[in-house]
């Protein structure tokens, strides 16, 4: 079984990194990432060793169901029907690091680090269509990254230089 993919991604990796004196430093690192991707029509190979694709709608052996398609490849008569998932998606997703380093004296560093990560992935499932929207749209789905509760993890590390 065989269907076409409409997919739309965006993904930015940011850095930036600011020097405020020899011994203090901030560096941060953001990449989020936004991608739909909306499965067409079911279709399967018209005979074997080609890449000649036969739909399954214009024989009219696919209908919607509960759980996403019902497929009768064979048409009407015998049943040899099976189920077909829905498989598209809309993904969410953003990493953030943050590093202050400060080193007040050689050897002696102090580093405070903050990790968030954001992450949802939407399919259709059954009851859950409205939430399934699988068209993009920047605007939209950047906000709803916005709104989905983040993981922090903070960090502290201290190294200290013993002298003789």
């Amino acid at each position: 079984m065989f269907a076409p993919l409409d997919q739309t991604t965006f993904s930015l990796q940011t850095r930036f990194s600011a020097a405020f004196s020899q011994g203090l430093t901030f560096e941060l690192y953001a990449q989020p990432l936004l991608s739909t991707g909306d499965y067409g029509e079911l279709m399967e190979l018209a005979a074997p060793r080609t890449f000649t694709f036969r739909g399954y709608a214009e024989t009219g052996s696919v209908r919607r169901s509960s759980e996403g398609y019902l497929v009768d490849p064979d048409g009407p008569g015998p049943a040899q029907e099976f189920q077909a998932r829905d498989l598209s998606f809309n993904s969410r997703s953003l990493i953030g690091n943050a590093v202050l380093r400060w080193e007040w004296r050689p050897g002696s560093t102090l580093f405070l680090v903050w990790q968030q990560t954001r992450a949802e992935r939407i399919t259709p499932e059954f009851g859950d269509a409205a939430r399934a929207r699988t068209g993009f749209d920047l605007d939209d789905d950047a906000r709803a990254l916005f709104g989905l509760k983040p993981n922090n993890i903070f960090l502290v590390k201290v190294s200290y230089w013993l002298p003789r």
